[in-house]
């Protein structure tokens, strides 16, 4: 089986996808603007798919309230700083000091404007090719 997309029910889908396309460099794939409210975004691959929408009728999560490494979305950096600071002047919010893992990989959370938390993240080895 192959992944096809991660979901999250979020208070305002429209204007978090809006933000992650213009801030994370996502594409809009598919939408509806009907309830719920759906967006599918892309990363630059093709392949990796989230999927934002607004049900009013379930209960959304406060993401800011939770510790980062509880669930976040990574994103590849090249310079994590000048990332950081990218994302913080388009109103997201730095959560923490960069983090240097035992294994010799490089994080840093930056929370967006909604609270949920995006780590930049340097592998010293790939994950994937």
């Amino acid at each position: 089986m192959k992944l096809e997309h991660i979901g999250f029910n979020v208070t305002d889908s429209a204007a978090m996808a809006d933000w992650y396309m213009a801030h994370l460099g996502l594409k809009l794939a598919r939408r509806n603007d009907s309830f719920p409210h759906e967006r599918f975004l892309v990363d630059d691959s093709g392949i990796s798919v989230i999927e934002l929408f607004s049900r009013t009728d379930l209960p959304t999560i406060d993401f800011s309230v939770f510790d980062p490494f509880v669930f976040h979305i990574a994103f590849t950096a090249v310079d994590i700083d000048a990332e950081k600071q990218r994302l913080i002047a388009a109103g997201g919010v730095q959560d923490g000091d960069l983090i240097v893992s035992p294994i010799g990989d490089l994080l840093q959370i930056v929370r967006c404007p909604w609270g949920f938390p995006i780590q930049l993240v340097t592998r010293a080895t790939p994950i994937l090719d």
